[in-house]
């Protein structure tokens, strides 16, 4: 697709391929619904170093990775002034933010304790579908 600055009008006119003449344009999403693997969820709500439910969550200036603040915190005390996930130096916890965005995301996903347990057994039960699944097809 070109574009031609016509002197008389001043507008631009679209010079259109054959294929873009003929296809019909992207439908908008118009749902609020947002469709994710319970996988994907599951590595995005855990902290990397106590592998439980993000508490209290703090992101890094730096490489924007999460944590807890209580894991990070006592990671940083410790004299590992790295980031456990991807070991950028992080000098102090002044290279550290609080995130009460994703607080209250993990908030309105999981109310109580109940409904992270119910959530880690399905992930769970999915998986071993998808073991059982894989093992039949390679026997």
């Amino acid at each position: 697709m070109s574009s031609d600055t016509s002197s008389t009008s001043g507008f631009k006119s679209w010079d259109l391929t054959p294929y873009e003449q003929q296809r019909k344009p992207h439908e908008l999403l118009r749902d609020e619904e947002l469709c994710i693997s319970p996988k994907s969820l599951q590595s995005e709500l855990t902290c990397p170093i106590c592998l439980d439910l993000l508490r209290n969550t703090r992101t890094t200036k730096e490489c924007l990775h999460r944590f807890c603040c209580d894991c990070i915190e006592t990671a940083l005390r410790s004299g590992n002034k790295e980031c456990p996930t991807c070991r950028k130096k992080l000098i102090s916890k002044r290279c550290l933010r609080r995130d009460p965005n994703f607080d209250a995301l993990i908030m309105k996903l999981f109310p109580s304790r109940n409904d992270l347990d119910e959530f880690h057994e399905k992930v769970l039960a999915s998986k071993s579908k998808l073991k059982s699944l894989s093992s039949k097809l390679t026997s």
